[in-house]
């Protein structure tokens, strides 16, 4: 939890982030050696993909459901959570449209290079405002936990040079062009990006090995959880994979050695080096995406600063015949020595991406949606039994609801209970006293059993008091990579009156 960090913490956290800041600027040359070298023209072009992606993420990855609900643990909410603000923003929708909008405008602005660093600030304050929001809403995730870091330290980057609307304006009214030659400067836009996505990796990689060591690795961890959310995938890859045990501890070596060395990419200023390296982050996405139907928009994002947008603009310079900075032909790139201001300002991005990740993960913590120590998927099982014995009846078994009606006869209500929503919140308690027999309930699931009974109990005008819910158990076969069935067990009465009872 946030207490957990006191203010002595934070205070040796921010001398450490100071001291690092200071060594990383005294020794730029080795440090930040890997700061790629860009022009205006290839900025301009990242500035006009990045706001495609921003846009479609708040258009369309960013909607938000119809009913809010709670904000998730306390430990995932606790330095956020007291802005009533935010509690204001989920309860009113046309204010919340509206900042919406104008995020989206200003999106607009940004790409089109017009008042862009301006533009830009509102970009990110309006995701910072959209993320609080969804968090409230109760579908906060590691999908985005991401963004908020890679968008802030961006907003000193000069947006506006080279191909844009602010540029254009200059020239009409006869004003000196604002471009610098090919450098740092504007490949700080770039860099970041990367070193955020390597602190995150990098992190996710800890996690793994902090609470798993290296059984994850020698157990195939992947191959538990590529089965656990097989159903999901678009392909049946996964699932051959986890019945291929050498398969899978050989693809859980090469999944943390990439998460764990992605931030090597740091020291490379090769565009084509970089790129590579965005393929194997890409690699693991599509893992991801492939095998478990997940898909991270925002780390996808992130993506785009591994794509060599430099060749890329020499080919736009060849086809509009522009000079490389789309004002003046420039003979020499600003090296590391002789642009200290621009390297200083990423000596202090530098030791703040890395320290707070260093807290963060030391403190086992999560503040969504704006750090994460990245503990998804870093768990394992002891072996192929463990996992069904766990979890095969929270993610393959089919469950039947069944309640007597007024004759005395079961009669089966499995689509009430879905139209209403409550099959979880059975379905856990089941599970709960099927692991427990001899234990109440926990006070969350009876909480959430409470109402769930009052929710049917006004959507069909009748009380649920007694439920007989029937388990069809499948489990994952490790040996064919797929489900089968098991013998079923025996149909579970429930007493929902004595259940719910403190």
């Amino acid at each position: 939890m946030l207490v957990t960090l006191t203010a002595t913490t934070i205070l040796v956290y921010a001398l450490l982030a100071g001291m690092v800041g200071l060594v990383v600027y005294r020794w730029r040359a080795l440090f930040l050696r890997g700061v790629p070298e860009l022009s205006a023209t290839g900025l301009s072009l990242f500035r006009v993909a990045l706001g495609v992606a921003l846009f479609w993420a708040m258009a369309v990855s960013l909607r938000l459901p119809d009913v809010v609900a709670p904000g998730g643990p306390e430990s995932e909410a606790a330095l956020w959570q007291p802005w009533s603000w935010v509690d204001y923003l989920a309860g009113h929708w046309n204010l919340r449209d509206a900042i919406q909008m104008a995020t989206l405008v200003a999106i607009v602005a940004f790409a089109a290079g017009l008042y862009a660093r301006t533009a830009y600030l509102l970009v990110a304050a309006g995701f910072l405002v959209r993320l609080l929001v969804l968090q409230e809403y109760g579908v906060g995730s590691h999908a985005w936990v991401i963004l908020p870091l890679a968008l802030a330290p961006l907003v000193i980057v000069p947006w506006g040079e080279g191909l844009s609307i602010d540029n254009l304006f200059r020239r009409w009214r006869g004003r000196p062009s604002r471009v610098r030659p090919l450098g740092a400067h504007y490949g700080l836009a770039i860099w970041v990006p990367g070193l955020v996505l390597s602190s995150a990796l990098f992190a996710a990689a800890a996690s793994k090995l902090a609470e798993s060591g290296t059984e994850w690795v020698t157990g195939g961890a992947v191959r538990y959880h590529w089965a656990e959310d097989h159903l999901s995938a678009p392909v049946s890859w996964g699932a051959w994979i986890a019945a291929h045990e050498d398969l899978s501890i050989l693809l859980s070596a090469v999944g943390v050695a990439v998460e764990a060395l992605f931030l090597t990419h740091l020291f490379f200023r090769s565009q084509w080096i970089r790129a590579s390296y965005g393929l194997a982050a890409m690699s693991l996405l599509l893992g991801f995406y492939a095998f478990q139907g997940v898909f991270w928009f925002a780390w996808w994002l992130l993506l785009l600063a591994f794509v060599p947008w430099e060749a890329i603009a020499g080919l736009v310079r060849r086809v509009a015949r522009l000079s490389i900075n789309a004002d003046e032909p420039v003979t020499h790139a600003v090296s590391i020595n002789n642009a200290p201001r621009w390297y200083g300002g990423i000596a202090v991005i530098t030791a703040v991406v890395c320290v707070q990740q260093l807290a963060i993960s030391r403190a086992d913590v999560e503040q969504m949606p704006f750090f994460s120590n990245y503990p998804m998927y870093s768990g394992t099982w002891d072996s192929p039994d463990a996992f069904n014995e766990g979890l095969a009846p929270v993610k393959f078994y089919r469950y039947d609801y069944l309640t007597r009606d007024t004759g005395g006869q079961f009669k089966n209500i499995s689509g009430r209970v879905l139209s209403a929503g409550i099959d979880s919140a059975l379905r856990d308690a089941v599970l709960a006293q099927l692991r427990y027999p001899d234990e109440p309930l926990e006070p969350s699931t009876r909480e959430l059993l409470v109402k769930a009974e009052a929710d049917y109990e006004e959507q069909f005008g009748s009380p649920l008091i007694e439920v007989r819910i029937v388990a069809h158990a499948r489990e994952f076969d490790f040996e064919h990579g797929g489900l089968r069935r098991r013998r079923d067990p025996p149909a579970i009465t429930v007493d929902l009156q004595t259940l719910t009872v403190g």
